[in-house]
């Protein structure tokens, strides 16, 4: 999914601190949709800005 858009555009780094009971749940949804945490967070990102 974010492969294309990766090619397309410039990233940058960021780093954040979240809770362990939020890097569980996001952890624990990763698994069950079957994709990584990585685009998970750029779809929560993507949803807010929008």
């Amino acid at each position: 999914m974010y492969a294309a858009y990766i090619s397309r555009q410039s990233i940058h780094r960021t780093q954040i601190y979240i809770s362990s009971e939020e890097r569980q749940g996001l952890q624990a949804l990763a698994r069950q949709v079957g994709r990584s945490q990585r685009d998970l967070i750029r779809e929560a990102i993507d949803g807010y800005l929008e």
